[in-house]
C-alpha cells in the first residue's frame, strides 16, 4: 500500500490541522481535539480573580454541545450516513465521526457544533439526571471505585483525584452559566486541532478549516501546589466481591530532564541527573513491556520472544530499548504492534532459514481424474486420502472451497496453504521446488475448520450480544472463542468459529455486517 505524505499546518485563526491522506482507505475520519478535559478546573482571569469549576464540567460540556438549538447533532450524523461519538479524559475532550460518504458535510457538522453551544437552563437540569446514571454506572464497578480510592490517597490538591465525570453533589452544582463560563476558557481555537484521515478532499478541509472563528481567553489554568508526600497512606473500601481486590500506588517526585544537565554546575549533581534519567528510561521500558504483554492476554495471543525480536528488527529498529522507548512516548500503538506481531508469525510459519531442504520429486502425487484438463499432477485434497501426510497451514487457516497449493516441509508431509496466504509470495520466491498444486475434492459435510475473524466497529449497547446471536442461528457453525478490547468507545474483537467452508464463511461475514455498530470484518 502507498502511503501518502502526511501534511499539517496552522490556520490564520489558529487553528492547528493534520491530514493523513490515504486513498486506499474505504472510509473517512475526522476528529476535533480539545486540549481541555477533566483536570482543567483551576483558572485564573487577567484580573487575578480565581475560577474554580465543578469536577464534571468538562464531562458535562461534551455532552451538552451535541444538543443544539436546531436539533441533535448525533442524528444530523445519522442521517449523513456517519457514525459520530465523543470522550473526555482528564487532559482532552475529543470529538469525532467516521463515514464513506458525504464528507465534507460531515466535517462541517463536525467543526460547526463544536463551535456554537447551546446552553439553557431546562436542558442542562435534564441532561443532571443523565449523567448521574452514568455516574452510578460506574460506581457499580469495583476496579473503577478502587482506582479513584487510589487517587484520592495519592493526592490531596491536584484534580487528578477527581473523577472524570464528577459526582452527584457536584453535577448538581453544574448551571448553564457555569457551563458557558467554562466552555469559554476551555473551547480557545489554540488549543484545538482538526485531524482528518482516508480519501479526503485536502483542498477542501483547509478551506472549511480557515472557517473556523478565532477564539481567545485571557483566562489561564493553573494547578494547586501538591505535597509531596501522599495524602492518605491507607484506606479500606469494603465490597461485597467474589474475588478481593486492592490497588497500590506510588508517587513519584518530579521527573528529571535532559535540560537540566546544562543548569547544574558540580560534577555530583550531574552523576545524579544522568543516574536518575537512566532510571527513568529503564522504568519506561518496563512499563510499556508491562502493557505491550497485558494487551497478548486480552487479545489471548502467546507472547513469543524470538517472534517480537524479529519484528523489532523489521520494524527498522536499532535495538530493543530504542522499540520500548518509541513505545513509552506513545510514537508506536500497541494494538497495530500485535497486529504487525501477528503478520510476523505468519511471515515465520514453514520458512526458515539456514535448513537443508529436500527435494519433493520423490513424491507419488494423486493425479486429478475429474474437473480437471491439466495433465500436471494435481494433490487433490480429500479426506480418504492416503499414503501421504498433509496438514492445513497455521498461518492462513485454509477451508475447504479456498485456493489452495501445497507445500513439502522438511519432515516429509505436506502443508497446505491458500493461495492468498501472506507467505505465499516468499515461499513461491525461495523454494519454488516445494510448491505442489493441490484442490479440494469431496464433499465438507462432517468436517468443521478453525477460522479467526477480526471485528472492529463503535462500542454500541449489545454488540457481543448482537454477534453471538448471529452465530449461534447459523447451521454448520460453531462459536469457539471470542476476546473483546473495548475502548474509549471503540469495539475490537476477534471471534473463533468452526466452520465447514468458504460458502457457509462468507454468509456469516455478510450478517455480522449488517449488526449495528460494526464497520469492519475481515478474515485473519
Amino acid at each position: 500500500m502507498r502511503i501518502e505524505k502526511t501534511e499539517q499546518g496552522k490556520t490564520k485563526n489558529g487553528l492547528r490541522y493534520y491530514l493523513f491522506p490515504r486513498t486506499s482507505f474505504g472510509e473517512q475520519m475526522a476528529a476535533v481535539l480539545v486540549q481541555r478535559g477533566a483536570n482543567h478546573l483551576f483558572w485564573k482571569g487577567r484580573d487575578g480573580e480565581k475560577i474554580c469549576f465543578p469536577q464534571g464540567t468538562a464531562h458535562f460540556i461534551e455532552h451538552k454541545l451535541f444538543q443544539q438549538e436546531w436539533g441533535d447533532a448525533f442524528a444530523c450524523f445519522t442521517q449523513n450516513g456517519a457514525s459520530a461519538n465523543a470522550f473526555t479524559d482528564g487532559d482532552r475532550t475529543v470529538y469525532y465521526f467516521t463515514c464513506s460518504d458525504k464528507f465534507t458535510e460531515n466535517l462541517r457538522l463536525l467543526l460547526d457544533f463544536v463551535q456554537k453551544p447551546y446552553f439553557t437552563k431546562e436542558d442542562t437540569e435534564r441532561e443532571k439526571d443523565i449523567i448521574v446514571s452514568e455516574i452510578t454506572m460506574y460506581e457499580d464497578d469495583p476496579m473503577w471505585v478502587g482506582y479513584y480510592q487510589m487517587l484520592e490517597c495519592m493526592y490531596g490538591k491536584h484534580p487528578i483525584r477527581n473523577r472524570i465525570a464528577g459526582t452527584a453533589e457536584t453535577v448538581a452544582e453544574i448551571t448553564e452559566k457555569t457551563l458557558q463560563k467554562a466552555y469559554a476558557c476551555y473551547y480557545t481555537t489554540d488549543e484545538m486541532a482538526l485531524i482528518c484521515a482516508g480519501d479526503i478532499p485536502l483542498g477542501e478541509v483547509r478551506r472549511i478549516a480557515e472557517r473556523v472563528a478565532r477564539r481567545e481567553t485571557d483566562a489561564r489554568v493553573y494547578f494547586p501546589t501538591e505535597d509531596a508526600e501522599i495524602a492518605e497512606k491507607y484506606r479500606a473500601c469494603e465490597r461485597r466481591l467474589s474475588v478481593p481486590q486492592f490497588q497500590i500506588g506510588c508517587k513519584l517526585p518530579p521527573l528529571p530532564k535532559q535540560d537540566w544537565l546544562n543548569i547544574v554546575t558540580t560534577s555530583k549533581a550531574r552523576t545524579k541527573i544522568r543516574q536518575a534519567l537512566k532510571e527513568m528510561v529503564a522504568r519506561q521500558h518496563a512499563f510499556a513491556k508491562e502493557t505491550l504483554e497485558r494487551k497478548f492476554k486480552n487479545r489471548k495471543l502467546e507472547y513469543d520472544e524470538a517472534t517480537m525480536m524479529r519484528l523489532i528488527k523489521r520494524l527498522g529498529f536499532k535495538n530493543v530499548t530504542e522499540f520500548y522507548q518509541r513505545i513509552a512516548d506513545g510514537g508506536l500503538d500497541v494494538n497495530e504492534i500485535l497486529d504487525k506481531y501477528i503478520e510476523q508469525q505468519k511471515r515465520d510459519s514453514d520458512t526458515h532459514d539456514e535448513i537443508v531442504y529436500r527435494s519433493a520429486e520423490g513424491y507419488n502425487l494423486q493425479t486429478a481424474q475429474e474437473e480437471t484438463t491439466s495433465k500436471e499432477d494435481v494433490l487433490v485434497i480429500d479426506q480418504n486420502l492416503k499414503g501421504l501426510e498433509f496438514k492445513l497451514a497455521k498461518c492462513c487457516n485454509p477451508i475447504y472451497g479456498d485456493d489452495v497449493f501445497g507445500f513439502v516441509t522438511v519432515s516429509g508431509g505436506i502443508k497446505i496453504h491458500r493461495s492468498d496466504c501472506p507467505n505465499a509470495n516468499q515461499m513461491r520466491e525461495r523454494f519454488g521446488y516445494r510448491i505442489v498444486k493441490a484442490r479440494w475434492a469431496g464433499k465438507s459435510e462432517g468436517t468443521q475448520y478453525p477460522i479467526t475473524l477480526r471485528v472492529v466497529g463503535h462500542d454500541d449497547i449489545g454488540i457481543v450480544t448482537n454477534i453471538t446471536s448471529i452465530i449461534s442461528k447459523e447451521n454448520g457453525i460453531t462459536l469457539r472463542s471470542i476476546g473483546i478490547d473495548s475502548n474509549d468507545g471503540l469495539f475490537s474483537g476477534t471471534l473463533t468459529v468452526m466452520v465447514g467452508d468458504t460458502g457457509r464463511l462468507e454468509a456469516l461475514i455478510k450478517k455480522l455486517r449488517t449488526v449495528k455498530g460494526v464497520k469492519q470484518v475481515s478474515r485473519n
